[in-house]
């Protein structure tokens, strides 16, 4: 089923991966988390390859040194 009847239609979906260019192809809305937690919802055009890879490693580089420090 093409991915514009079901966004046409309300209906969302969760794609979780870590390849960049697919969540940038397939989303209208990207929404990145760490730890269960919602760090950053932005509208895909919003997001390049680069500012997605940036905001992800951040926060896992962040809470690698929260952990050191505990």
């Amino acid at each position: 089923m093409p991915r514009f009847v079901l966004s046409d239609s309300g209906v969302g979906v969760i794609v979780s991966s870590s390849d960049t260019n697919e969540i940038l192809g397939l989303s209208d809305t990207i929404a990145t988390y760490f730890r269960g937690e919602q760090t950053s919802i932005r509208p895909a055009e919003e997001w390049t390859e680069s500012a997605l890879v940036r905001e992800v490693m951040h926060r896992v580089a962040e809470g690698q040194r929260n952990s050191l420090r505990q």
